[in-house]
């Protein structure tokens, strides 16, 4: 994408991908957006242009937030609002603490499913949703260290998320990708089980915020979108039926609907939608 410095009163949609994901996934959408407002999809940290991962390294959702600022001001030359962003799953949850950071630029948040895990574990640690989490935590924590282990991982990881059978589907190139962020993920995961919000932040959060989810997604996350729609104080809760957790890709036709109709919707619009 080339640089184009624009009007910092011009709308901007930021969309942010999902672990072990890219901003290639939001093309479909940026596509839909880009006849009415200006589009930028940042690598998060670890991913293409997104600020490198040193092994080892401690990830957090405040760096994530960083990283997407710089990148929005490389590619537009813009540093402030109107910004509507939208996010899936980790990228969702950056998204979230962007708004509770700087919730004068923010226009909208449009968030598919996000991780934001912590609230699986506000009446304790024994809820089977919050022990899924962790067990998966576990096994990324400890596969990063080997090679042998990364390929575990990545396997069971994309087959959690995306369905049993899933790794055997993707290409070895695929596969190669995803065991090599392993690292990345698992540092992630630890960021996103280190993130705390409180409940008094996001009653304070008055921004339009869409929450979608999918009627086949895991448990966990289909528990954490229901708390933050019941938390957040201007939020409305949709869920695309027959749908998993990787809906932004393979059903991107219907979640792009309620993605840029949300937009439009906080923009006074009306935006074409893809098929």
């Amino acid at each position: 994408m080339s640089i184009k410095t624009i009007e910092n009163n011009q709308p901007l949609a930021v969309c942010l991908h999902a672990s072990a994901s890219s901003s290639d996934e939001w093309q479909t959408l940026t596509n839909t957006l880009q006849a009415d407002m200006r589009t930028v999809a940042p690598d998060l940290v670890g991913y293409g242009k997104g600020e490198k991962y040193r092994k080892g390294s401690r990830l957090n959702l405040d760096l994530g937030v960083q990283n997407v600022l710089r990148q929005i001001k490389v590619e537009t030359g813009k540093d402030n609002g109107p910004l509507h962003l939208v996010g899936h799953e980790y990228g969702a949850a950056v998204a979230l603490r962007f708004a509770m950071a700087y919730p004068e630029r923010v226009a909208s948040l449009t968030l598919y499913e996000p991780a934001q895990f912590l609230l699986l574990f506000a009446d304790g640690l024994n809820s089977d949703e919050g022990r899924e989490i962790l067990a998966l935590r576990k096994i990324m924590a400890k596969s990063a260290k080997s090679r042998i282990g990364r390929w575990s991982a990545a396997r069971q990881f994309i087959d959690y998320w995306s369905g049993e059978g899933s790794w055997d589907e993707m290409s070895f190139l695929r596969q190669r990708r995803v065991v090599r962020l392993v690292p990345v993920i698992a540092a992630e995961m630890e960021a996103l089980l280190s993130a705390n919000a409180s409940v008094a932040e996001l009653d304070d959060l008055d921004i339009p915020v869409r929450l979608i989810m999918g009627s086949n997604t895991q448990s966990p996350i289909r528990k954490v979108t229901k708390a933050l729609n019941d938390l957040l104080p201007n939020a409305e809760m949709f869920t695309v039926d027959g749908a998993g957790h990787m809906a932004p890709v393979t059903d991107a036709g219907q979640v792009n609907t309620l993605f840029a109709g949300h937009i439009a919707a906080s923009q006074g619009q009306h935006y074409a939608t893809a098929a």
